[in-house]
């Protein structure tokens, strides 16, 4: 899997032949922004009727699939709903990107754009909501993927924060794949135990046989 970062702007939206993309939309943020917007526009509103027609309203999880106009570049799009803004913790965020990438992995594309799911970079939760979509991405999908990201970000700062995240991913699979690959620990103590004390029966075949109480007849 490969992951890119590129700005978020109309000439970039235009020239990325991707095979799906994505679109995360909150339920009370009208009008549309970001990367929302700027597919709108090129799509000549047709996010936006989505919402007036009540087709998509935006609520936790909901999702849409459908065709893009010729004005996209993308062959599909896919339409997220991520629920109230003002409840987007970092909790809501973790549980919105697995089930946004479950979705995405039902459909199974070829390639995947999309921008980090109603997060800004400045705000001080981005690294941690990165880290977060990191390891989603690694644990569910193997395509390449573009994430739109806001104009005037340092990529190649960016890209190398990613990689350290997701090296860390890696490492941290690789133990725990490994801890449920090891052997059970061996038992303590000898492994046959000691025979139980106390009244051993006679071996067959020794020709002994138990004495009678009294005397002779």
């Amino acid at each position: 899997m490969t992951v890119r970062f590129l700005p978020r702007t109309m000439d970039n939206l235009d020239t990325l032949n991707g095979d799906l993309l994505a679109l995360c939309v909150f339920q009370d943020e009208r009008p549309l922004r970001g990367l929302n917007g700027l597919v709108d526009w090129r799509a000549k509103g047709r996010v936006s009727r989505f919402l007036l027609s009540r087709k998509f309203e935006g609520s936790s999880w909901e999702s849409l699939l459908a065709s893009t106009p010729s004005a996209v570049a993308a062959e599909r799009l896919l339409v997220f709903g991520l629920g109230p803004k003002k409840s987007f913790s970092n909790l809501a965020f973790a549980e919105a990107v697995g089930k946004l990438l479950d979705v995405v992995a039902g459909i199974q594309p070829e390639s995947l754009v999309m921008e980090i799911p109603g997060t800004v970079a400045e705000e001080d939760y981005f690294l941690e909501r990165l880290a977060i979509l990191a390891k989603n991405l690694f644990q569910k999908l193997d395509i390449p993927i573009t994430l739109l990201v806001e104009e005037g970000l340092n990529l190649r700062e960016l890209n190398a924060k990613y990689e350290l995240i997701r090296d860390e991913v890696e490492r941290l699979s690789r133990k725990t794949a490994a801890k449920k690959k090891a052997p059970p620990p061996l038992p303590e103590g000898p492994v046959f135990g000691k025979p139980k004390a106390g009244k051993q029966e006679p071996e067959k075949g020794s020709g002994a046989s138990p004495s009678r109480k009294g005397g002779k007849r």
